[in-house]
């Protein structure tokens, strides 16, 4: 996160948790359109299924550990795909045949990610009571490993905006915010 000084190791929470609000717009926008289908480039299409298809094998194996390797595994397959891609439209350019997609495949796309993001979320709350803010990734030759960082507000506020929590769950939030801050005013 370069914006807060974490370049090429940090992992935001904070990003997450705003890419999730902006999921959820996105499924209500398609949800409330008329069109049943759009037309994009075959290659956005092909880049398209193979990323929904790597994020819902995540989906489909919850049951298993999430550990370093598969961590690993999961990010490498995601960069192969955007590698492709990426190769394919250096040396060819884009075709310029269409496919079309579905709204329905768009949606059942966003509740994929939404599923995969919500988890991330719930492995990053805190004994606190808060939320993670930011974490640092750890790379080894067996995977890629993450470890939190401290407290911080601006997680507080993105995840209170993210659509995560319900009521009660956000006045949990603000408790424990005001217990941390409850500490500060004793100084």
């Amino acid at each position: 996160d370069a914006n807060n000084a974490l370049v090429g190791y940090g992992l935001s929470m904070v990003t997450l948790y705003y890419l999730r609000r902006y999921l959820l717009f996105l499924k209500e926008l398609f949800n409330e359109c008329s069109e049943s289908k759009f037309t994009i480039s075959k290659e956005v299409y092909l880049l398209f299924n193979e990323i929904h298809s790597i994020i819902n094998s995540i989906n489909q194996n919850k049951e298993k550990a999430f550990d370093a390797k598969c961590r690993k595994d999961f990010v490498d397959k995601l960069g192969i795909a955007a590698s492709d891609y990426r190769t394919q439209i250096y040396k060819k350019g884009f075709s310029g045949a269409r496919q079309d997609v579905s709204r329905d495949k768009i949606i059942e796309f966003s509740y994929t990610c939404l599923n995969v993001i919500d988890d991330t979320i719930e492995v990053n709350k805190r004994t606190d009571g808060l939320y993670n803010s930011y974490n640092i990734l750890h790379l080894s030759s067996d995977g890629m490993s993450v470890s939190n960082l401290y407290e911080m507000l601006e997680g507080q506020v993105a995840i209170l905006s993210s659509g995560y929590l319900n009521a009660d769950q956000s006045i949990d939030l603000l408790k424990a915010l005001k217990s941390l801050f409850g500490m500060f005013t004793m100084l």
